[in-house]
């Protein structure tokens, strides 16, 4: 049966008009809770934590209703998908066929218009479910999204550990340059805890640990992300089997959703601005810990930004003054 509903939502035919590329298709299930993503570049394509990445679309949709079908949430895979498609109809008439020889028709979306709009309704309106036959209510659907953020908290717990509620969080995304760069990073990392700040660096992971969750949940998770930069860090995001380029992938995606965000921080440690970061983030206000002797300076000044409480801070605006009024 799951097999079947999902040959329809990830059909094959692109010519179909509900057909939906993988992009849409992940947009659909991190509505219904899950971490998903999907990378236009190195032939990426799907990527989730649990499954890896590189799925295929039908073979994405079917583990994902077969995630849902655990929870009895598959109805509202459906209801989300009719939402989508361009000719929800169409769409309809199909789980009706597949689904009615198992007597779960009642689980198929109902389209709906109002009176008034009837001659000119599209095939894109609003779509209502009939209660006495899908049975979900308010209290359902917000039992719903209590069960999605409960699974992303604990999948995220099992990854990153638990994390302290009343201190800021940082993620050190960097590239295995040296040995002495590690121990570098190592002492950044012992510098800003001993600050009261939480890090989240790949060193303190356990054996067996899952790297792409931890930095796909790592990124999300912290208030700040700490880059630092070398010339090849810069190197390594353009390099498609490295984990500073899957880093690099996360961070673009949070640019691009949030272009003023302060979230990251640029840490140059080698080189300079232009050469040892991505342009995204080179163009940015960083720290520079290129001077061994600067590094208390710059340190103070790291931890201060993180807090919000930076050494420079704008005067207290005064009154203006008579003979301009």
């Amino acid at each position: 049966m799951i097999n079947q509903i999902a040959n329809v939502m990830a059909t094959q035919n692109s010519a179909d008009p509900n057909y939906m590329k993988g992009p849409e298709l992940v947009s659909l299930f991190n509505t219904l809770g899950y971490l998903d993503a999907y990378t236009f570049s190195d032939g990426r394509g799907i990527q989730t934590i649990d499954y890896g990445e590189g799925l295929s679309r039908l073979t994405y949709v079917t583990k994902r209703l077969q995630d849902l079908n655990k929870v009895c949430q598959v109805p509202n895979a459906i209801q989300e998908f009719c939402n989508r498609v361009q000719q929800p109809s169409e769409f309809v008439d199909s789980m009706k066929k597949l689904l009615s020889p198992f007597d779960l028709e009642k689980f198929v979306p109902t389209l709906s218009t109002t009176p008034n709009d009837n001659e000119n309704a599209s095939e894109c309106g609003n779509f209502n479910i009939d209660e006495r036959a899908y049975e979900i209510d308010k209290a359902k659907k917000e039992e719903s999204k209590k069960l999605c953020h409960e699974r992303r908290k604990a999948l995220e717990e099992s990854v990153l550990g638990k994390i302290p509620d009343d201190h800021p969080v940082v993620f050190i995304s960097y590239s295995w340059d040296s040995e002495e760069h590690e121990k570098w990073v190592l002492k950044l990392s012992a510098d800003l805890s001993a600050q009261g700040i939480f890090v989240l660096l790949d060193k303190y992971l356990e054996d067996g640990s899952n790297l792409p969750a931890y930095m796909d949940l790592g990124i999300e998770r912290a208030d700040k992300v700490l880059i630092i930069g070398t010339t090849k860090y810069q190197e390594k995001c353009y390099e498609p089997s490295s984990g500073v380029a899957f880093e690099d992938c996360i961070i673009r995606a949070g640019i691009s959703r949030n272009i003023g965000t302060k979230k990251f921080i640029a840490c140059l440690r080698e080189g300079n601005f232009k050469i040892s970061f991505p342009i995204y983030i080179g163009i940015k206000k960083g720290h520079d810990f290129t001077a061994e002797e600067n590094y208390d300076k710059e340190l103070e000044s790291l931890c201060r930004d993180i807090y919000g409480r930076p050494i420079i801070q704008r005067p207290v605006l005064g009154d203006i003054p008579d003979y301009a009024k």
